[in-house]
Order: C-alpha cells, then structure tokens, then sequence
C-alpha cells in the first residue's frame, strides 16, 4: 500500500512540477527526489509485500518440498519478502503474527491438525480486517469442521465434506455458475494428466492478459469440490474428463473470495515441485498472490506463458528473448535448444522439387518461429493438383540422434494448400530418419486435424515397424486398459483419441516425442502420452519436421540427449506398465 501511495504521489507531482511557478517547482522538485528516494529504498526490500507461508503436516501433500519452492518463486519476483511459520501437532504456543504481514499463503492440507483456537480466532480477525491470503491447492482440503476458513476457501475437498458442507460449485458448458446441492462427496481427482484452462473473467486484474485459455499440467484436476460457496468469483475452469474419474463439468481452477475486508485468491492447481514450476502456476499464483495483498496486479505476463522455464533466466529481457537467443544454450532440464529462432543454422532445407530457393519460402524464420507456407503463398496455392507437390518437404536437423527426448510446439494458420482435400490439416515430426528422400524412410510422429470429422490425428505413429497395442476402434491403449497387441508391425497406427489439443484456435500444442534406440517410442501431446511402440525396427536417424498440406508455425523445438537407454519405466506409471511388453 506504502509503495502505491508513493508512485501515485510521484507521478502526481511530476505532472505538478511541468505547471507550476519556479518556488512551486522547487517545492515540488524536492519532493520529487524524496520520494525517488523512497522508491530506490523500497526496490532494495523496505517496501516489498510482506508475506508468511504457513506450513504443518499434510497426509497426501508435500508441503515440506513445495514451501521453500513457493518462498523462493515468491522472493525472485522481486515484489514479496517472505517468512515460512510451520505447526507441530500440540505446538499451543504456535501464533504466528499475522497482522505483521500483507499476504498469508496457506500450503496446508488433509489431515493437517487444528491450530490452537486463539490461532484461528487471530487468523480471523486477520482476513476480516483486510489481511491477503491464497489458499493454495491441497490448503482447501484441511480443517472442515473450521466455519470461518471454509467460507475463506469457498470450496473444499476431502475430509469428509459433502452435500451438509455446501453446494457442490461447477460451471455448465454455457459457461453458467451451478450450485448443485444435492447430495454427493467433496472432492475427487483421476490421475496427473494435462489439460486446457479456459479464462472466465478476463478483465479481472489477474486475469487480465492472459490467453483466453492455455495448457496446464500435467497435474490433478480437482472436481466435485464443495463449500458455503460465499462471494466467490471464478476466474478460470478446465473440464474435468469422465473418462479420468472426472465429473464431465467445467471445474473450477482459479477464484477469488471476499471475506470481510480481506481478499482471498485460491488456486486448485500445483500437486507437487514440477506442477507448480510450469509457467501457467507461476504466473497465475505470483499475480494472484500480489492482487491478494495489494488490491493491484503490476507483475507482467511472461512474452511466452505457458512455456516460460521456471527457475526463470537471470535476467527479464533474457526471459522475453528466449524464443530468439540465438545460442544453444545447455537448460537447466538438460535439454538443448536445437532452432536458435533466427536462421537454420543446424538444419538444412529439402522439398520434393529439388528447388532450394523455393524450399526457402516454403520454410521461413520470423518471430522466434519456422513458418510454413509463409508470405509468397495464397491460400489454395496449387490446391488438389497432386498428392506428390512439390512443395512437400521437411526441415532436417543436420546429425543423427538415438536415445533422446524431443520437444516441439506447434499450431495450425489458416492456409490450405497442395492436396488438402485428401488429409486435411497435415504435417508432422520424422525421426530415426535413415534416408532423407520425400517421403523419408522413418518413423513419423503425425500432426494432422481432420476438420471433416473433427478427429485429431496429432500423435498417430506413421511408418517403420513396432509392437503395438490397440483397442477395438484400432486406436492405441495401454494393454492395462484393454488394449491388445497387433499383428501389424507398419503402416499407420491411431494415437488416443480423448487427449487435449487444439485444432483451429490459434493455440499452440505441446508435443514430446520419448526415443530410446531401438527399445521404445512413446509420443505425447500435450503432456498426455497418446501412443507408443516397443521393439522398433531402427535404432538411430535424424529428426525433422514436414511441410505438407497447410499452413503451420513451430517453436520452442528442443532435445534432451541420453547416453545409454533410460528404462520405460521412468516414463510410464505402474498401471501403464501392467501386462506391457517388455
């Protein structure tokens, strides 16, 4: 509040000091560099947004490894200075002072024990008098039988709370608020999976900038979570999947509360460390956490959210230049950015006319982005004249890789060209490349949308030899769920149908493509593996990505290099395991 007053002040005074005579100017010129002075002292810290986690037991969350991660993502912010007070179970001198601190941060959870009464009666008095707090994930899981908390949370999970809690708190597909008070449990998740945030109030100040929806995960996905459900404004949902244990309903992901004076915000999101690094947490919990304590939100929103690293590059305009640093520089993660976004220095271009001049205006590099059926092509250029255009091709990196995990983003433009007709929205990702003819000899990780049959084709494997596991509709499955291996070693084999992506929204889709030799290939998009193939027929080649029938854009297209096979069990959990092929 110190610091708002200040730059208000300062910039009034400014404005003042064009206008006035030379006394006044001097008066004003004086408080000016007063005031300078203050700002200067509060970047080093006297001013920061004070803030306290609170921290104690939790049965199913790992408060004791997510606290000291959200402490330092909250300090390299430069807008919060942070303590953490952590509750033993029988500590009845535990009383914290929170009326010393702008922001609480709860990162409690089930089983969490009671705080002493007079703990939670200050805690009260806290909120009710405007003091800032975000419950965080697991936190609204703890204390049900707590009056005052619940209604600070809104909705919880757990613990015993049903229909007598509060009305079970969802949006319909009309995007309608429900509050459903029939009677049910509190609280339910299905496994860790990725899955698309959609923005519900995008002027609020949170929310304001952000896309109109982004990928998150993956992470749980709370449902059927309830609550007294009080002066509660639901600022994003994601849709929580039947088929994953899930409601079928659009849940709630971000709130905000009002309790009292004291503004709350609320993110269901962030399970454990590598949930709450993605950018989408990031973001969304330091500019909830500042709107929480100051009523204000001036954190920007990274150039590239969702996909901003995190721990976060050492300085913001390394940050922002992150697409177009023309280094390859080695990631925190391991992996290696194989495109520097400025040239194809790495790479070389080939398409099925020989024509290297026009293989230029086929692929392009602008914006930190390969575009592909750039400027120089109408859309409907050479449209159904053939299934062999000329323009077909791929840009290849220049060496071959074995044992890797490869990164990519990809989204759809607006162009159809060559024989769209026949696939579509078409293009796609060729590894393990032995020769680099158009068609290559590979494997393809396949990028296509039927806009026919509004199927997503993205993750269908296309060429090579592999076991392979299906079910009954041929598209692949875990044998765990049903699936059966297949006779066919080649051809095209369908990748899950129900994952997350996006088609013609202008979004960009998150695809991985998890290679060990000869051993294994799993393929996932958007976090969510949606195929795989065991006992390949090769084992080495180089990597490229295709120009095919429309206009596409990647980015952010990166490898992560192993010297010996990582086992598949490192990426497949033990349900995905059970009964593989091994």
């Amino acid at each position: 509040m110190i610091r708002l007053v200040v730059r208000t002040l300062h910039l009034f005074l400014l404005k003042y000091f064009r206008k006035a005579s030379n006394v006044k100017r001097f008066i004003a010129l004086t408080l000016v560099l007063v005031l300078s002075t203050a700002t200067v002292a509060q970047a080093s810290g006297s001013d920061l947004i004070k803030t306290l986690i609170v921290d104690g037991p939790a049965k199913y969350h790992n408060w004791k490894n997510t606290t000291p991660v959200l402490k330092e993502m909250l300090a390299a912010s430069g807008e919060f200075s942070v303590d953490v007070a952590t509750f033993e179970e029988g500590d009845d001198s535990y009383k914290p002072d929170f009326d010393a601190y702008d922001l609480v941060v709860v990162n409690d959870g089930f089983g969490t024990p009671s705080w002493p009464s007079a703990t939670e009666r200050a805690f009260e008095s806290y909120v009710e008098n405007g003091g800032g707090v975000v419950i965080y994930h697991a936190a609204n899981n703890a204390w049900p039988d707590w009056k005052a908390y619940n209604e600070m949370c809104a909705i919880g999970g757990w613990g015993g709370r049903n229909e007598k809690s509060g009305p079970y708190l969802y949006m319909d597909q009309d995007g309608k608020v429900i509050r459903d008070t029939s009677p049910g449990v509190g609280g339910g998740h299905g496994k860790q999976e990725a899955f698309e945030i959609i923005v519900r109030e995008a002027e609020h100040p949170i929310m304001k900038g952000l896309p109109k929806s982004f990928q998150h995960g993956p992470d749980e996905l709370y449902s059927f979570l309830r609550g007294p459900a009080k002066n509660v404004t639901i600022l994003a949902t994601a849709h929580s999947r039947v088929g994953n244990k899930g409601s079928g309903h659009e849940e709630p992901m971000l709130m905000v509360i009002h309790h009292g004076k004291g503004r709350i915000f609320h993110t269901v999101l962030g399970h454990d460390v590598k949930q709450i690094q993605a950018g989408s947490f990031v973001t969304t919990f330091l500019r909830g956490s500042q709107w929480a304590a100051t009523g204000e939100v001036t954190i920007p929103v990274p150039s590239d959210f969702p996909n901003q690293a995190y721990p976060p590059k050492a300085s913001t305009e390394a940050n922002t230049e992150a697409n177009t640093d023309a280094s390859a520089a080695q990631q925190d993660d391991g992996f290696t950015s194989l495109f520097n976004g400025k040239n194809f220095d790495g790479w070389y271009l080939k398409i099925r006319s020989g024509d290297a001049e026009m293989a230029k205006k086929v692929f392009q590099v602008e914006d930190g982005m390969v575009h592909v059926f750039g400027d120089g092509f109408e859309d409907g250029y050479q449209l159904n004249i053939s299934s062999r255009s000329e323009t077909h091709g791929l840009f290849y990196a220049n060496k071959p890789y074995s044992r890797y995990i490869f990164k990519f983003e990809y989204k759809w433009g607006t162009k159809k060209v060559n024989n769209f007709n026949q696939f579509q929205y078409d293009a796609g990702m060729y590894y393990h490349v032995s020769n680099d003819k158009i068609w290559p000899s590979g494997l393809e990780y396949q990028i296509r949308y039927n806009s026919v049959t509004k199927e997503n084709h993205t993750g269908d494997f296309w060429g090579g030899g592999y076991d392979w596991y299906a079910d009954k509709d041929r598209k692949f499955q875990f044998p765990s769920e049903g699936g059966k291996l297949q006779p066919d070693r080649g051809g095209e084999h369908r990748a899950k149908a129900d994952a997350p992506f996006h088609a013609l929204d202008g979004e960009w889709n998150q695809c991985e493509v998890i290679v060990m030799g000869n051993k294994y290939a799993i393929h996932k998009l958007n976090g969510e593996i949606v195929n795989l193939g065991i006992d390949l027929d090769r084992s080495e080649g180089k990597v490229g990505l295709q120009s095919e029938t429309a206009e596409i854009f990647y980015r952010n297209i990166m490898i992560k290099e192993f010297d010996k096979d990582v086992p598949i069990e490192e990426f497949l959990t033990e349900d995905q395991l059970r009964a593989l092929k091994r």
